[in-house]
């Protein structure tokens, strides 16, 4: 079957509105997600729970539904088989973290670049969605996909953020770029090289945006094996949360001169991925793993509808209930 004839043949997506996909930043009332699933991952997947994990996620869909919130998960993909290109032969490893594949900006879909030969196809369990979505006229793009050849890695050395040095970072071989690396406040991104992430996946998306936007590029204050999104999050046009230890808060991107810095408390258990990696119902309620109290605390002292919402099971994963799911349509607000 053709591309052509899939497409024609995509049921219609239902309650559409005129933009079917529309995200902008990280705090509008959401009203569709995206939500991971543990079925059909690799054997090779860290080492979690994954019956209570499940049931963690089946939990925070009905919350979200219960909320209103349209949720879709990833069709059932093996991703335990075997695949190989040219160059090199791997396993597949899971769909649980759908914010690293994909990033949405404005009303357009971007399947990222990833650096780990073992997710090269990982968005395949959303495309019948994103046919869905661009049938109805949104816009879909990918990066190009990398070659991932044995040259684009090398071994790591220096001190790192947390002793957590990698198996292997990127080199600048060809445009690498993790979603969960990115974050957006309207028309300002802001972006961060890590071990999954360099400098031309960084440029390549700031060509691809254009001049309409203005991608940011924040500095840790050591390399880092992890994502952005445990770091950093705008929590609102006004605030910005990080991890102190992490980042400087004055060294932040001009884009950032005029916002209030809230500092990530230390997190329980030290649990670091889990802490900040919150979810953002809209601006004034949000979702903490429930075992962050330090976190639930903070927010609420700054005034925050904090809800404590289990999800402990993605520490070897990297994230919370943020890497667990992918913004499709926020309700738009006044850009920031």
């Amino acid at each position: 079957m053709t591309i052509s004839q899939r497409i024609e043949d995509a049921p219609e997506a239902s309650g559409v509105e005129r933009k079917p996909v529309s995200s902008q930043n990280e705090w509008d009332p959401l009203e569709e997600v995206v939500l991971g699933r543990l079925d059909g991952a690799a054997a090779e997947t860290p080492a979690i729970p994954a019956d209570e994990t499940r049931r963690d996620l089946d939990a925070l869909q009905k919350l979200l539904t219960a909320e209103g919130v349209t949720v879709h998960r990833p069709d059932p993909t093996p991703h335990g088989r075997t695949f190989e290109t040219a160059d090199w032969k791997e396993r597949g490893f899971s769909a649980a973290c759908p914010r690293d594949a994909v990033l949405v900006v404005d009303d357009e879909i971007i399947e990222m670049p990833l650096g780990w030969r073992a997710r090269y196809y990982e968005t395949d369990g959303l495309k019948s969605l994103f046919l869905r979505y661009f049938r109805d006229g949104a816009r879909w793009a990918c990066a190009p996909r990398p070659e991932l050849k044995d040259e684009l890695y090398e071994e790591p050395g220096g001190e790192w953020l947390d002793d957590a040095r990698p198996p292997a970072a990127v080199t600048e071989a060809e445009p690498i770029l993790c979603a969960a690396d990115i974050a957006r406040k309207g028309f300002d991104l802001f972006a961060m090289c890590t071990a999954g992430t360099n400098q031309a996946g960084i440029t390549w998306l700031e060509r691809h945006l254009g001049t309409r936007y203005r991608v940011h590029q924040i500095q840790p204050r050591r390399p880092v094996a992890g994502q952005l999104d445990t770091l950093f999050l705008p929590l609102s046009p006004e605030e910005i949360l990080i991890r102190e230890d992490a980042i400087d808060p004055t060294a932040l991107p001009s884009g950032l001169r005029d916002s209030r810095i809230r500092i990530a408390p230390e997190a329980n258990d030290g649990q670091d991925a889990l802490a900040l990696n919150v979810l953002m119902l809209d601006r004034q309620r949000v979702l903490v793993e429930a075992t962050q109290t330090n976190m639930i605390d903070a927010l609420r002292t700054w005034g925050y509808d904090a809800i404590p919402t289990p999800l402990a099971g993605y520490a070897p994963l990297g994230g919370s209930l943020r890497r667990a799911t992918l913004d499709i349509r926020r309700r738009t607000g006044p850009r920031a």
